[in-house]
């Protein structure tokens, strides 16, 4: 009997590890707000270029 409830809590704590692991890492609301650098650009000395997924860019210093 108490191999049979250690397996089962053993179990259950898995089973709990894993749907919090699913929901951690499919919650797109989470990411939203973040946007996705493609490409990074030197475009002068101290000067780069980062270029968004959404076509957008901001110059930035960089060394």
């Amino acid at each position: 009997m108490l191999k049979f409830i250690v397996t089962l809590t053993l179990s259950l704590t898995v089973f709990a590890a894993v749907a919090s692991s699913d929901q951690l890492t499919s919650a797109p609301a989470a990411s939203k707000g973040l946007q996705v650098i493609v490409q990074n650009e030197a475009v002068a000395p101290g000067l780069c270029r980062l270029h968004f997924e959404d076509a957008s860019t901001k110059d930035v210093t960089c060394h």
